[in-house]
């Protein structure tokens, strides 16, 4: 039989993903992303860590169709730690591109599935969630890629299932993201496995794609010697400081992370009236801290009623009745905590004042380092989900700790932060406050101390 057209180009493209990229994407692929589709094509397994933004993701979408085109009966699974990541960035992704090509006709795109048109059930990439290993095992096709996004975050149990598929002859894997961790298989790639990958390392700082101006305010928000700036701007594993409370990595974990649904609907309020600080409303349900509302020199009535704002917001998202409001009652959040209470008939809140000048307790040396202990613990076990915020994520990994002499944890004041250049950590301050029970105490994880 004489082959097509389309056969023909199909066969030549096999070994030339930029060209496939260049000609049927529709993309330019920048030279460390031709690196990686070469090394594909040569039967490599290949691991990227970098900073945000330099189209890593990008990277792993053409992937995915250069796979699906040009190998028969190819079966691509990708996984991700979160469902959002998974479902809501990459797989929107590679639709994004499938769309822009002249070979779109081939495909059929669902929410979790991509297949070629007559041959759905052999030809396929498909969406598995990394928290069900199993169902990335079992795989078995002559053309296999295995996909991998924010790859730092995907649990040990998973990659012991990629790795075992990785025996089958002719499979690869593609595993991108930012090196938010020390360990787990993503960490082995550019350590002890390294020779079993061909690695990549992509800095923000040299990627056209990235904002100079987002880098500068990086640099000046964090340092450029802070693990914040090492991960998410350099694309370098972090040093791990052992004098933060919270570790990057615990909380690079929990950003978006997929926690049951239901629970408490809680807001907590950090209120700062004029200055460079900001007033931060943070609302959670559950486990998962919702979203993060961020204002600057409000006046104490104007909070007030951002706060009923954000209740009636809460209200309607989450279809609950009562809402507790929690306010940092020191200086001038008493205000706010008065006219939040002057509305307790007329709304469904309840308004508790906490007051940061209190006390601690035998692990903490005074109330805003047993605050943050508890959000610590709740980091600790893996159990809180919090948004991608860059701001937020970097106060929650910066602030350091002391022991004093009888053995308690004492957070850095304010005063310490600014001395290191860093910024008030508002937003940190209302996510503990949204977080916490004045009933519990949290549990002493804390085992380097």
């Amino acid at each position: 039989m004489v082959a097509t057209k389309l056969e023909l180009a199909i066969d030549h493209y096999a070994d030339r993903p930029v060209e496939f990229v260049e000609d049927l994407i529709g993309a330019t692929p920048d030279p460390w992303q031709a690196a990686a589709l070469d090394a594909l094509a040569r039967g490599k397994s290949v691991a990227v860590r970098s900073g945000h933004g330099v189209g890593k993701t990008a990277l792993a979408a053409w992937a995915v169709i250069w796979k699906l085109a040009c190998f028969p009966h190819a079966r691509v699974p990708a996984t991700a730690p979160t469902q959002h990541q998974l479902l809501d960035i990459l797989w929107p992704e590679i639709a994004k591109w499938i769309e822009r090509s002249p070979i779109r006709s081939l495909f059929e795109v669902t929410a979790t599935r991509i297949a070629l048109r007559g041959a759905e059930k052999s030809w396929f990439a498909v969406a598995r969630s990394s928290n069900q290993p199993e169902r990335l095992a079992g795989y078995h096709a002559d053309h296999l890629l295995y996909v991998v996004d924010e790859a730092s975050g995907i649990p040990d149990y998973t990659w012991e299932v990629i790795d075992g598929a990785r025996t089958t002859s002719g499979a690869v894997v593609l595993a991108v993201g930012n090196p938010t961790r020390r360990s787990g298989g993503f960490y082995q790639a550019f350590h002890r496995h390294r020779a079993f990958w061909k690695t990549f390392h992509v800095s923000a700082e040299d990627s056209p794609r990235v904002s100079r101006d987002w880098v500068a305010e990086m640099a000046a928000k964090w340092g450029c010697d802070s693990d914040v700036y090492r991960v998410r701007v350099l694309g370098e594993f972090p040093l791990g400081s052992d004098d933060t409370l919270i570790p990057l990595e615990l909380v690079e974990a929990a950003v978006e992370r997929d926690v049951p649904p239901g629970g408490p609907v809680e807001i907590g309020v950090d209120v700062a009236r004029y200055g460079s600080s900001e007033t931060v409303i943070c609302a959670r349900q559950g486990l998962r801290a919702l979203w993060l509302l961020a204002y600057r020199q409000r006046a104490v009535t104007e909070v007030v009623g951002l706060v009923v704002q954000a209740v009636r917001r809460l209200r309607d998202e989450t279809g609950t009745e009562r809402v507790r409001v929690k306010v940092d009652d020191t200086g001038v959040g008493g205000g706010v905590t008065d006219g939040l209470r002057e509305l307790e008939r007329e709304l469904p809140i309840e308004v508790v004042p906490v007051t940061f000048a209190g006390g601690g307790d035998d692990h903490y040396a005074d109330f805003p380092s047993l605050l943050w202990g508890t959000l610590r613990t709740l980091f600790e076990q893996g159990s809180i989900s919090i948004p991608r915020d860059d701001d937020l994520i970097g106060q929650l990994a910066t602030r350091r700790y002391t022991v004093d002499s009888r053995g308690r944890i004492r957070i850095e004041s304010k005063e310490q932060l600014r001395a290191r250049g860093l910024p008030s950590p508002d937003r940190a301050d209302a996510l503990a406050l949204a977080f916490w029970a004045p009933t519990q105490r949290p549990v002493f994880l804390f085992g380097r101390v």
